[in-house]
């Protein structure tokens, strides 16, 4: 179900994936986007930006740049990375309320709208693991907390 999110609009999130716990974490002068626990940096804090229609942007304080699927690929395990935001349907995000089995905790996926695929931990196991978008399962490693920053 698609969450209204108007409820983000002005906040600055920590996303962390419920599978170990970890940040999305943007680097500082490069495309990668990867998972790291808290360093307590901008590198680790994000916005959703309203871009419309149910969608959103998602935008890192550090550098300004925006999540978005590499290449535009609609392929499972394409790279997610970060790059400038032009409005591509590849750079755009919807959100859906996650499971409901979790502890009061609300998860959610973030869903690509070019491709319809979530936002997932990469398959490739590399330390720091990589993020990517898979065909959505409702695995753990597809649930994301949004933690506001004060």
């Amino acid at each position: 179900m698609p969450v209204d999110l108007s409820q983000f609009a002005g906040k600055t999130y920590k996303i962390m994936n419920l599978t170990g716990r970890m940040l999305l974490t943007a680097v500082p002068d490069g495309d990668r986007v990867f998972l790291l626990n808290d360093s307590r940096g901008e590198d680790q804090l994000w916005q959703l930006v309203d871009a419309g229609s149910g969608r959103c942007s998602i935008r890192c304080v550090l550098n300004g740049k925006v999540l978005e699927v590499a290449d535009a690929s609609t392929f499972n395990m394409a790279p997610v990375i970060q790059g400038d935001f032009s409005r591509a349907s590849h750079e755009l995000w919807t959100l859906e309320k996650g499971r409901d089995d979790m502890d009061d905790v609300d998860t959610y996926q973030i869903i690509s709208v070019n491709s319809g695929k979530c936002l997932d931990i990469s398959p490739i196991r590399i330390f720091p693991p990589l993020v990517a978008q898979m065909e959505g399962n409702q695995s753990p490693s597809q649930q994301w907390i949004l933690q506001p920053v004060e």
